[in-house]
Protein backbone atom coordinates (compact mmCIF):
# COMPACT_ATOMS: atom_id res chain seq x y z
CA UNK A 1 0.00 0.00 0.00
CA UNK A 2 1.55 3.48 -1.13
CA UNK A 3 1.58 6.39 1.65
CA UNK A 4 1.95 9.70 0.74
CA UNK A 5 3.26 12.52 3.41
CA UNK A 6 2.18 15.69 3.69
CA UNK A 7 1.74 18.99 6.62
CA UNK A 8 -1.84 19.81 7.67
CA UNK A 9 -1.70 23.45 9.92
CA UNK A 10 2.06 22.54 10.09
CA UNK A 11 1.78 19.22 11.74
CA UNK A 12 2.96 16.08 9.36
CA UNK A 13 1.12 13.53 8.59
CA UNK A 14 1.62 10.34 6.98
CA UNK A 15 -1.77 8.48 5.41
CA UNK A 16 -2.30 5.97 2.50
CA UNK A 17 -2.99 7.85 -1.10
CA UNK A 18 -6.44 8.66 -1.89
CA UNK A 19 -6.98 9.64 1.52
CA UNK A 20 -9.16 12.56 1.67
CA UNK A 21 -8.10 15.64 3.37
CA UNK A 22 -10.81 15.85 6.18
CA UNK A 23 -9.40 12.19 7.39
CA UNK A 24 -5.86 13.18 6.90
CA UNK A 25 -6.13 16.28 9.07
CA UNK A 26 -8.54 13.94 11.35
CA UNK A 27 -5.29 11.95 11.99
CA UNK A 28 -3.53 15.00 12.55
CA UNK A 29 -5.81 15.99 14.95
CA UNK A 30 -6.79 18.79 12.72
CA UNK A 31 -11.11 19.12 12.86
CA UNK A 32 -12.43 20.34 9.65
CA UNK A 33 -16.09 21.43 9.76
CA UNK A 34 -18.55 20.09 7.17
CA UNK A 35 -22.03 20.09 6.42
CA UNK A 36 -22.83 17.56 3.53
CA UNK A 37 -20.44 15.18 4.11
CA UNK A 38 -21.72 11.64 5.72
CA UNK A 39 -19.08 9.30 6.39
CA UNK A 40 -19.20 5.82 5.00
CA UNK A 41 -20.98 7.54 1.69
CA UNK A 42 -18.85 8.91 -1.68
CA UNK A 43 -18.18 12.78 -0.83
CA UNK A 44 -19.99 15.43 -2.83
CA UNK A 45 -18.42 18.68 -2.13
CA UNK A 46 -21.52 20.68 -2.20
CA UNK A 47 -21.70 22.50 0.86
CA UNK A 48 -17.89 23.73 1.06
CA UNK A 49 -18.25 24.33 4.43
CA UNK A 50 -14.91 22.07 4.56
CA UNK A 51 -13.13 24.18 2.22
CA UNK A 52 -9.15 24.42 2.80
CA UNK A 53 -6.15 26.12 0.95
CA UNK A 54 -3.11 24.28 -0.58
CA UNK A 55 -0.15 26.84 -0.82
CA UNK A 56 1.45 27.37 -4.52
CA UNK A 57 -2.35 26.07 -5.14
CA UNK A 58 -4.92 28.82 -6.54
CA UNK A 59 -8.11 28.86 -4.54
CA UNK A 60 -9.44 26.74 -2.31
CA UNK A 61 -10.34 23.12 -2.09
CA UNK A 62 -13.57 20.88 -0.75
CA UNK A 63 -11.41 18.46 1.90
CA UNK A 64 -14.01 15.91 1.54
CA UNK A 65 -13.08 15.60 -1.92
CA UNK A 66 -9.77 16.49 -2.21
CA UNK A 67 -6.87 13.73 -1.82
CA UNK A 68 -3.75 13.98 -0.12
CA UNK A 69 -0.69 14.20 -2.06
CA UNK A 70 2.55 14.13 -1.32
CA UNK A 71 4.31 16.82 -0.02
CA UNK A 72 1.52 18.72 0.64
CA UNK A 73 1.27 21.94 2.48
CA UNK A 74 -2.39 22.43 3.86
CA UNK A 75 -3.85 25.72 5.85
CA UNK A 76 -7.13 25.17 7.05
CA UNK A 77 -7.10 28.49 9.28
CA UNK A 78 -5.68 31.43 7.12
CA UNK A 79 -7.80 34.32 7.07
CA UNK A 80 -9.23 33.37 3.07
CA UNK A 81 -10.26 30.04 4.29
CA UNK A 82 -12.13 31.55 7.42
CA UNK A 83 -13.69 33.92 5.17
CA UNK A 84 -14.93 31.98 2.46
CA UNK A 85 -15.86 29.51 5.21
CA UNK A 86 -18.37 32.09 6.84
CA UNK A 87 -20.00 33.27 3.83
CA UNK A 88 -20.76 29.26 2.71
CA UNK A 89 -22.56 29.64 6.12
CA UNK A 90 -24.71 32.61 5.98
CA UNK A 91 -26.10 31.77 2.27
CA UNK A 92 -26.83 28.59 3.71
CA UNK A 93 -28.55 30.42 6.92
CA UNK A 94 -30.34 33.22 4.27
CA UNK A 95 -31.45 29.20 1.85
CA UNK A 96 -32.52 27.58 5.84
CA UNK A 97 -34.88 30.78 6.48
CA UNK A 98 -35.92 31.82 9.86
CA UNK A 99 -35.29 28.50 12.42
CA UNK A 100 -38.54 27.25 13.57
CA UNK A 101 -39.49 24.64 16.09
CA UNK A 102 -41.68 23.31 13.29
CA UNK A 103 -39.52 23.19 10.87
CA UNK A 104 -35.74 22.50 12.34
CA UNK A 105 -36.62 22.41 15.92
CA UNK A 106 -35.42 25.73 16.94
CA UNK A 107 -32.09 27.04 17.43
CA UNK A 108 -30.47 24.80 19.79
CA UNK A 109 -31.36 21.59 17.78
CA UNK A 110 -30.14 23.34 14.54
CA UNK A 111 -27.38 22.17 13.59
CA UNK A 112 -26.66 24.65 10.95
CA UNK A 113 -26.96 27.45 13.51
CA UNK A 114 -24.94 25.85 15.84
CA UNK A 115 -21.81 25.63 13.15
CA UNK A 116 -22.91 29.19 12.30
CA UNK A 117 -22.37 30.51 15.83
CA UNK A 118 -18.95 28.09 16.31
CA UNK A 119 -17.60 30.53 13.47
CA UNK A 120 -18.98 33.71 15.44
CA UNK A 121 -21.97 34.59 12.83
CA UNK A 122 -24.55 35.74 15.17
CA UNK A 123 -26.75 37.68 12.85
CA UNK A 124 -27.91 36.81 9.32
CA UNK A 125 -26.19 38.89 6.72
CA UNK A 126 -28.15 37.67 3.87
CA UNK A 127 -32.02 38.28 3.13
CA UNK A 128 -33.97 34.73 3.50
CA UNK A 129 -34.69 33.77 0.56
CA UNK A 130 -37.56 33.02 -0.92
CA UNK A 131 -38.53 30.21 -2.94
CA UNK A 132 -41.82 28.02 -3.58
CA UNK A 133 -43.36 26.53 0.15
CA UNK A 134 -43.10 22.70 -0.08
CA UNK A 135 -44.12 20.37 2.50
CA UNK A 136 -45.80 16.85 2.25
CA UNK A 137 -47.21 15.60 5.24
CA UNK A 138 -49.00 12.62 3.58
CA UNK A 139 -46.76 10.24 5.30
CA UNK A 140 -47.74 8.57 8.56
CA UNK A 141 -44.15 7.64 8.82
CA UNK A 142 -42.02 10.53 7.90
CA UNK A 143 -43.20 14.37 7.79
CA UNK A 144 -41.24 16.66 5.34
CA UNK A 145 -40.89 20.48 5.35
CA UNK A 146 -38.41 21.23 2.65
CA UNK A 147 -39.26 25.12 3.10
CA UNK A 148 -35.93 25.24 5.51
CA UNK A 149 -34.05 22.82 2.89
CA UNK A 150 -30.48 23.63 2.40
CA UNK A 151 -29.56 21.20 -0.26
CA UNK A 152 -26.69 19.61 1.28
CA UNK A 153 -27.67 16.32 -0.11
CA UNK A 154 -27.15 14.11 3.02
CA UNK A 155 -30.69 12.62 3.02
CA UNK A 156 -30.04 12.14 -0.64
CA UNK A 157 -26.46 10.01 0.70
CA UNK A 158 -28.18 8.06 3.36
CA UNK A 159 -30.98 7.13 0.72
CA UNK A 160 -28.58 5.07 -0.98
CA UNK A 161 -29.44 2.18 -3.34
CA UNK A 162 -33.29 2.71 -2.73
CA UNK A 163 -32.32 6.28 -4.81
CA UNK A 164 -35.86 7.42 -3.26
CA UNK A 165 -34.67 10.95 -2.69
CA UNK A 166 -33.56 12.91 -5.38
CA UNK A 167 -32.26 16.47 -6.55
CA UNK A 168 -35.35 18.30 -9.17
CA UNK A 169 -34.69 21.30 -11.69
CA UNK A 170 -31.52 23.71 -11.51
CA UNK A 171 -30.41 26.99 -10.29
CA UNK A 172 -33.10 28.65 -7.97
CA UNK A 173 -35.58 26.04 -8.52
CA UNK A 174 -33.76 22.82 -7.10
CA UNK A 175 -35.76 21.18 -4.71
CA UNK A 176 -35.59 17.27 -3.12
CA UNK A 177 -38.34 15.09 -4.46
CA UNK A 178 -39.28 11.53 -4.16
CA UNK A 179 -39.46 8.52 -6.38
CA UNK A 180 -39.64 11.06 -9.47
CA UNK A 181 -41.98 13.64 -7.58
CA UNK A 182 -44.59 11.59 -5.99
CA UNK A 183 -45.74 12.18 -2.49
CA UNK A 184 -43.76 10.61 0.21
CA UNK A 185 -47.03 8.29 0.76
CA UNK A 186 -47.15 7.33 -2.60
CA UNK A 187 -43.41 6.91 -3.07
CA UNK A 188 -41.61 3.37 -2.03
CA UNK A 189 -40.00 4.78 0.82
CA UNK A 190 -39.92 1.71 3.12
CA UNK A 191 -39.78 4.50 6.22
CA UNK A 192 -35.85 3.53 7.46
CA UNK A 193 -35.70 7.06 9.37
CA UNK A 194 -32.05 7.34 7.86
CA UNK A 195 -33.13 10.55 6.36
CA UNK A 196 -34.37 11.97 9.64
CA UNK A 197 -31.29 10.66 11.59
CA UNK A 198 -28.88 12.95 8.95
CA UNK A 199 -31.09 16.32 7.99
CA UNK A 200 -28.69 18.79 10.00
CA UNK A 201 -31.56 20.86 9.72
CA UNK A 202 -34.81 18.71 10.92
CA UNK A 203 -36.71 19.36 7.68
CA UNK A 204 -37.33 15.36 8.26
CA UNK A 205 -39.67 14.46 10.83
Amino acid sequence: MQYVTLTIDGTEVKVRAGTSLLEAAKKAGVIIPTLCFLPGRPARGVCRVCSVAIIDRRGLVPACATPAAEGMEVETQLPVVQKARRVVLELALAEHGPCDKNVCGGEQKCQLVQLARKHGIREKRFDTIEKTSREDLSSDNIQVQLDGCILCDRCIQACGDLQIIARAERGAGTHIIFDADRSMEESNCIACGDCVAVCPVGVFK
